[in-house]
């Protein structure tokens, strides 16, 4: 009796854990993933709107890349101007890299003049592009646009409707975090917004 109540207690823990394992197979597959580089375009809203929020924004931002970075990342940084030009590329092999982007990220500066978030999304699929047939060990594409949380006009809104609509976003004081991915087919839209997931869950972490 003995034998068959520990093998009981023993049965029961197997089939629990592997429930878990079921229950919890995203988590697991994100973190399978990072073994492979991503691609990640920041693009960075310096209109009006963003108001007082721009500094907590760029400080968020910089603590987001160095939580989830890994060498072989390759970055780029847009600024949402009115007329948005890249600033920088750099592929993250070192500390010093990791530096290069924090200087970039606070060289962005507010401007009195409307985004054009159209063109700063054209820049992106551009990085996305240029990338995409030499680099197989590459598993994601991935925008990362820190923008206003306030009121747009219609016609803005118009042009993020498409790309928004397969995004993750997390509403900050005053602005947005939003993640999104170059790559099309209903699949790969749909790993994207679970990894985006674990990333906001990784720079929560205490």
């Amino acid at each position: 009796m003995r034998r068959k109540w520990w093998y009981k207690a023993f049965a029961g823990c197997f089939w629990g854990l592997f429930c878990l394992s079921i229950l919890f197979p995203i988590r697991l597959l994100a973190e399978d993933s990072r073994t492979k580089n991503v691609r990640i375009m920041f693009l960075i809203d310096t209109s009006p709107a963003m108001g007082n929020s721009f500094g907590p924004m760029i400080a968020f931002l910089k603590g987001f890349l160095k939580e989830i970075g890994v060498p072989g990342d390759r970055i780029g940084i847009t600024p949402i101007t009115a007329s948005p030009q890249s600033i920088g590329e750099v592929s993250l092999t070192s500390q010093e890299d990791l530096s290069k982007i924090f200087n970039l990220l606070d060289s962005i500066q507010p401007r009195p003049e409307e985004a054009n978030y159209r063109a700063a999304l054209e820049i992106s699929r551009q990085f996305f592009r240029k990338y995409y047939q030499r680099e197989d060990d590459v598993v994601f594409t991935i925008l990362i646009m820190g923008t206003s949380g306030g009121n747009r006009t219609h016609s803005t809104e118009a042009q993020l409707q498409r790309y928004l609509q397969y995004s993750v976003v997390e509403d900050h004081p005053g602005w947005k975090l939003v993640i999104l991915s170059e790559q099309t087919g209903e699949k790969a839209r749909q790993a994207t917004q679970e990894y985006a997931r674990f990333l906001l869950s990784r720079q929560h972490q205490p």
